[in-house]
């Protein structure tokens, strides 16, 4: 699951909210405050990337990507703040 802000009625927003685009991430309500008061660096060994396998079918191939001198990298993250 991914972001879920602080004013979604439903969690299952962050269903839709897994990735956001750095070219406009601080635009949209749902990344907006987030970008702006609680961005953060994700540690990660790897990650996986997602390959569809046949045209019309559910089947799927992960491939996990790291890097070749396996030294850790990171990413950027939005985080919220823990509902009360």
């Amino acid at each position: 699951m991914g972001l879920v802000p602080y004013w979604a009625k439903d969690t299952k927003v962050g269903y839709s909210a897994i990735n956001a685009r750095a070219e406009n991430v601080a635009t949209p309500p749902l990344f907006r405050e987030a970008f702006h008061r609680r961005h953060c660096l994700v540690p990660a060994d790897f990650f996986y990337e997602w390959q569809k396998l046949e045209l019309k079918g559910k089947e799927k191939q992960a491939w996990a990507i790291a890097r070749k001198d396996t030294q850790p990298m990171a990413f950027a993250g939005l985080g919220r703040p823990e509902r009360t």
